[in-house]
């Protein structure tokens, strides 16, 4: 083959993987709430690896409640 030279393929794509390899970026961690409307779609795990589900339970509230003003979100830019 006239315009293949393996070795210098060999080499970029040597030096592509490695490049590609170093400037993978961090993972993030995203961490999920349960909400009623998601209790029954999605599974937890814990940190000693043990699966379990959450059960909404509705409850009525009692007497000694109070009223909170709405809080602001804070975002991390």
């Amino acid at each position: 083959m006239k315009y293949f030279h393996f070795l210098t393929f060999l080499l970029a794509f040597i030096l592509g993987l490695v490049f590609v390899y170093l400037s993978n970026p961090d993972l993030q961690t995203i961490f999920v709430y349960p909400t009623p409307d998601t209790s029954d779609k999605l599974l937890y795990q814990d940190d000693s690896e043990i699966c379990f589900k959450i059960t909404p339970l509705q409850k009525p509230c009692s007497k000694k409640t109070k009223e909170y003003p709405m809080q602001g979100l804070l975002f991390n830019n």
